[in-house]
């Protein structure tokens, strides 16, 4: 059974309240963390962001398992379409002067590649 903390607050000017030390430390809740907060059936909640991130994550992971694709397979798949991606605008962003910016060098590929798609030069 997991830890039950109660505790009272009072409501501060400008709606304020100041957490107990207790359930911050249960919850390692630290200044400047975000807490989400859900109303239903007059029942307020409260969660930590990372708790609700750390959630998804679990989420995400328990997809995974069921899909039978491993996160080296996954990996490999993403460093593949990189590889593809970036020789694609290898293509597109050649005789490109050693210090042009990225995006300089975004722009004319981006250009290139929609001249080459209509046809227009």
């Amino acid at each position: 059974m997991q830890k039950e903390i109660k505790a009272s607050v009072v409501v501060r000017p400008g709606r304020r309240i100041t957490l107990p030390k207790e359930i911050c430390v249960e919850l390692g809740i630290q200044p400047g963390d975000v807490l989400e907060f859900t109303v239903k059936d007059r029942t307020l909640t409260a969660k930590p962001r990372k708790k609700l991130a750390l959630e998804a994550l679990g989420e995400i992971r328990r997809a995974f398992a069921r899909s039978g694709v491993t996160e080296q397979e996954l990996q490999e798949a993403g460093k593949q379409v990189r590889r593809e991606i970036a020789g694609s605008l290898n293509e597109y962003a050649r005789n490109v002067k050693p210090g042009t910016s990225f995006d300089e060098v975004k722009d004319r590929a981006w250009e290139q590649a929609a001249r080459d798609k209509t046809g227009r030069r």
